[in-house]
């Protein structure tokens, strides 16, 4: 009989240290998960940050590149519009040599004309 309590005592006082680890881990557990759920709801709040700042990005780079895009139409088209005026500048001092010449010639017949 003694035997049996002692054994039925010695069995509650695992039982009741058992229990007492088992709580024990059950807090440091729920402890560990409520950090990490910190963490979890802090990273979740960064990553919607990080999301809504790369939406602003990307959307100044879309303007940039588009600003880009037209001011490279109007340098291609101002290039253009200077090889036209320097094609005109050409045929231009081209005419007026021709007129310049005709009206050397033109001069020198007539001083020929009137020294004869």
């Amino acid at each position: 009989d003694v035997e049996v309590i002692d054994d039925l005592q010695e069995q509650l006082e695992s039982e009741q240290c058992f229990n007492a680890l088992y709580k024990t881990r059950v807090r440091e557990l729920e402890t560990e998960l409520e950090e990490k759920s910190v963490i979890y709801k802090e990273l979740e709040k960064n990553n919607r940050l990080l999301r809504d700042e790369r939406l602003v990005i990307s959307g100044e780079l879309e303007t940039a590149n588009n600003q880009l895009l037209k001011e490279t139409n109007e340098a291609e088209m101002s290039k253009e519009h200077v090889l036209n005026l320097d094609k005109q500048l050409v045929a231009l001092r081209r005419e007026l040599m021709e007129v310049r010449d005709k009206h050397i010639s033109m001069l020198s017949g007539r001083d020929n004309t009137i020294a004869e």
